[in-house]
């Protein structure tokens, strides 16, 4: 039995981040690593088969970190599945995503300052996700921060293309380095992002701006996935310690 053993379980949309794994194994080295999918695909363990083998291996404490951008629709279908076997464990939490409030926005917009040249005069960013409270909370922090030349934009609903380009040429822009807000630079980074039109940079060229794609995900950034093991550090400290 491992009554006082813990298991840190990774839980992300499709296939799991490998690097962040080997990253948490040296992190959390009294812990066992773990990874599950939402939607898993041949090969890989959804979060019910991987939480129903942690029980049966005996582990006392868990914690389903979910490898996420904010708290939508597959946030809440994370804790559907996950909940529901906080009772077979005799501590258990369920985390937060890489962006859930204000500070979360904040320390993005500083990786992604670090991770990126910032804008010079007549340049921009723009960062592209699914929209929702992602985009919100990251819009804030470039504005916390001061990082004026930094902007955000949705595949889905507001800010659109038409909205940005005209942020942009009112401030004077005439190029911008275009970058998905997501985790994965997969099939949405490819079709709504780049690529031809309707695009976000056949949009934004469509305006008459220089865009530079950006090709790569979130998670691809060391400085990203460190907030993922900072998120992992704070939902271990909330495990029930009774």
């Amino acid at each position: 039995m491992r009554a006082g053993e813990a298991a840190l379980l990774f839980v992300s949309f499709g296939r799991p981040f490998g690097e962040l794994q080997r990253e948490a194994r040296a992190r959390f080295p009294g812990a066992s690593i773990r990874c599950a999918c939402l939607h898993a695909p041949a090969g890989e363990e959804n979060a019910e088969e991987a939480l129903s083998r942690l029980a049966a291996e005996g582990f006392g404490a868990v914690l389903c970190q979910p490898v996420l951008l904010g708290r939508g629709r597959e946030y809440e279908s994370f804790l559907r599945r996950v909940l529901p076997f906080s009772g077979r464990f005799a501590r258990f939490a369920a985390g937060v995503p890489l962006l859930a409030c204000d500070a979360h926005g904040r320390d993005l917009a500083a990786v992604l300052h670090r991770s990126f040249s910032a804008p010079d005069e007549g340049g921009a960013a723009v960062f592209v996700g699914h929209g929702g409270e992602p985009v919100s909370l990251l819009a804030r922090g470039f504005a916390a921060l001061g990082m004026d030349r930094w902007h955000v934009g949705a595949i889905a609903g507001d800010p659109a293309p038409k909205e940005i380009a005209a942020r942009l040429r009112g401030a004077g822009a005439a190029r911008a380095v275009l970058a998905p807000l997501l985790l994965r630079d997969g099939l949405h980074a490819s079709r709504d992002v780049f690529g031809l039109p309707p695009s976000w940079q056949s949009s934004l060229e469509a305006a008459g701006l220089a865009v530079s794609p950006h090709r790569g995900g979130l998670a691809d950034l060391a400085g990203v996935r460190a907030l993922f093991l900072r998120r992992a550090e704070e939902g271990f400290a909330a495990l029930p310690t009774g």
